[in-house]
């Protein structure tokens, strides 16, 4: 979930502090401090047992419930409601994506044909639950809720063991790298099969693999080095 304590009013962990809407909250949450008192920081519910510390979103409420102030509509800023309506419309297309291409393996009666839309579905699953996942990280920062699975949100510390993580990264690297020159060698040497067998473009998907794990693997390196982004 992606979270930011405003009461400390330390923007500089993350970039969401400075949309106008935590600018807003931040205010409000600093006017109810001024009204706060040591029991408006516990609750207690008498079937469950004695006082809990209750956490900031629930002083916040209880604060603006006791000085009849209405606390803050939880909706996102334009930019958030706006990702929200454009990751839940490519949810619903993939989800339709993923029928066609269950409709074309089952009705092609070909098992070369089914075999390769086979290896698109996984992708496409793949695809479906990364989106339901970066859906859910928009949908728990305006909902002021947990709402998982989500993307986790980079710690930005530096490991105490960071030489040997990237000494490991830069290993991994050279791996995919020399597994990319490898695999265009292969492909070369099945030039004379391409068009009766599906060899070639099964290593042309292993090759835009590689390339997306060089990918990740770079942003990891960038993670490992660097410590807060601004």
């Amino acid at each position: 979930m992606i979270r930011v304590d405003v009461l400390d009013h330390t923007p500089k962990r993350c970039l969401w502090t400075r949309t106008p809407r935590w600018r807003e909250l931040a205010t409000l949450r600093t006017d109810l401090r001024a009204h706060a008192t040591d029991k408006s920081d516990f609750s207690h519910d008498s079937d469950v047992g004695p006082y809990r510390p209750r956490s900031s979103d629930e002083r916040v409420l209880g604060m603006a419930q006791d000085m009849q102030v209405r606390p803050p509509r939880l909706s996102g800023s334009p930019w958030e409601e706006n990702l929200i309506d454009l990751l839940e419309s490519h949810i619903r297309n993939e989800g339709k994506v993923l029928r066609s291409y269950e409709d074309l393996a089952k009705d092609s009666g070909d098992r070369a044909i089914e075999y390769l839309v086979g290896v698109i579905l996984e992708d496409e699953r793949r695809h479906h639950t990364l989106l339901s996942d970066m859906l859910n990280n928009f949908r728990s920062d305006v909902e002021w809720r947990d709402v998982g699975p989500s993307v986790p949100q980079p710690s930005f510390r530096t490991p105490p063991n960071q030489p040997e993580l990237l000494i490991q990264t830069k290993r991994l690297l050279d791996i995919e790298r020399e597994d990319a020159r490898a695999l265009r060698l292969l492909k070369r040497e099945l030039q004379p099969v391409t068009k009766t067998t599906l060899f070639t473009v099964l290593v042309e998907l292993m090759q835009a693999d590689t390339a997306k794990h060089v990918s990740i693997l770079k942003r990891i390196q960038t993670l490992l080095r660097r410590p807060i982004p601004f």
